[in-house]
């Protein structure tokens, strides 16, 4: 699969928004900031791509945009929803009909079929019909995976898996597309095989997609790239930036 070319976002609406995000947790006597005053904007049929260190705070900005995590200061829209203000149970509502998420390993159920993975995610939104599995069919064919429906994850590549897993976040169809470090288990071929899926998707589906990723192969098909250092989001290859992947 070859990943399209990179398209201008501009005028295109945001699904994600990040304004003045601060998040602080606890470090021996005091705290320590992990993200500061972090601003991020992501444009339906945009992909971005976030590198940084190790303990960088990568995995806490995903949290926070995908509302899994309240910041400690500052605002997250999601599809032109301010989300600061909402109840547990509202974010909750927001967060099932907008944002979907690829983790670094698939964690699918062990016990599914690869059309099962897809079909629950319908199941628990109450809109498991015959339209639903259907689409589930569809979405596992478009991935490249109609052969693949009634195996189980224990008889799927690593790949496979990473496929299965596309498509079941897929399946909800979302408005923001969160990945986090989705090739981090795949050889380089396979994990190139993921990212250019990913790209193919946000840009047929519209998605906001945010890719967390040290894969170096992402040169060539994000929107933009980003790097997470000192607690704030910086251009790849800015000053002081010799533009490689960390």
């Amino acid at each position: 699969m070859t990943a399209p070319t990179p398209q201008p976002a501009a005028g295109r609406p945001a699904a994600l928004e990040l304004d003045d995000v601060e998040v602080a947790v606890p470090d021996g006597d005091g705290t320590r900031t992990i993200l500061a005053g972090v601003a991020l904007e992501v444009r339906r049929g945009e992909l971005v791509t976030i590198a940084g260190r190790s303990g960088a705070g990568k995995s806490t900005l995903l949290a926070v945009a995908g509302l899994l995590r309240r910041p400690d200061r500052g605002e997250v829209t999601i599809a032109g929803r301010p989300t600061s203000g909402l109840s547990g149970r509202e974010r909750t509502v927001v967060r099932r009909d907008h944002v979907a998420v690829v983790h670094q390993s698939a964690q699918l159920f062990p016990s599914l079929t690869a059309v099962e993975q897809l079909e629950l995610v319908a199941h628990i939104r109450g809109r498991l019909d015959r339209a639903a599995r259907e689409r589930a069919r569809a979405l596992l064919a478009e991935v490249g995976l109609a052969h693949r429906m009634d195996a189980l994850p224990a008889h799927l590549s690593g790949g496979e898996r990473q496929r299965v897993a596309v498509a079941r976040a897929l399946m909800a169809e979302p408005s923001v597309l969160l990945a986090d470090e989705p090739t981090a288990a795949l050889d380089p071929e396979r994990g190139q095989e993921i990212l250019d899926l990913l790209a193919v998707e946000t840009r047929e589906r519209d998605l906001a997609t945010v890719v967390v990723t040290h894969d170096p192969v992402t040169r060539s098909w994000p929107d933009r790239r980003l790097e997470l250092r000192g607690g704030r989001l910086h251009e790849a290859g800015g000053p002081g930036d010799d533009g490689a992947l960390t």
